[in-house]
């Protein structure tokens, strides 16, 4: 009996993590979404997020580029051609309570694959384990990966030091 309920705890944990894979287990790569498709996955610390619906804005300057509720994957616009020209985007997310905000984001962002997009805390993953994180209370990360082409990250991270300090690196608009 004991040993029946250890192994499905086991796999009830199992499935949560192929369910949301966080960045620290890219050792293979997911499958690619469909074409002009973009799949987006969150976390908080080394957990999934589950987020039924997110709200996406990007925005060029003033200029309202896309501004939807989507699911976790989301068809690129046809008119995706408004993003050609664009150096520098603002970009901000929200799944729930959690909210990020990306400023000077490239164009290449919409690159048909992968969004990796999460809070990381201390002890941190595999990627933030660098000098550029000793201090920082907690990083939040944008994680671009094509499936055509080379993924980079964004982050924005909170010095330990101004946690508290109102407005500050820690408190964004």
């Amino acid at each position: 009996m004991r040993a029946g309920v250890i192994a499905m705890l086991f796999v009830a944990c199992s499935i949560s993590i192929w369910t949301q894979q966080p960045p620290d287990f890219f050792d293979e790569q997911p499958k690619a979404p469909p074409p002009n498709t973009i799949e987006v996955r969150f976390a908080i610390g080394q957990n999934a997020l589950l987020c039924d619906h997110f709200q996406l804005l990007v925005k060029d300057h003033r200029k309202i580029l896309i501004n939807g509720l989507f699911s976790s994957r989301f068809q690129l616009p046809t008119s995706s051609g408004i993003f050609i020209h664009r150096d520098s985007l603002d970009m901000r997310i929200s799944c729930g309570a959690y909210h990020w905000h990306f400023q000077h984001a490239p164009r290449r962002i919409f690159l048909s694959g992968w969004w990796w997009i999460g809070t990381d805390y201390p002890p941190f993953q595999r990627a933030f384990r660098e000098p550029l994180f000793d201090d920082a209370a907690w990083v939040q990360y944008l994680i671009v990966d094509p499936s055509a082409d080379s993924g980079f990250s964004m982050y924005h991270r909170c010095p330990m030091a101004l946690q508290n300090q109102q407005p500050g690196p820690c408190f964004p608009d």
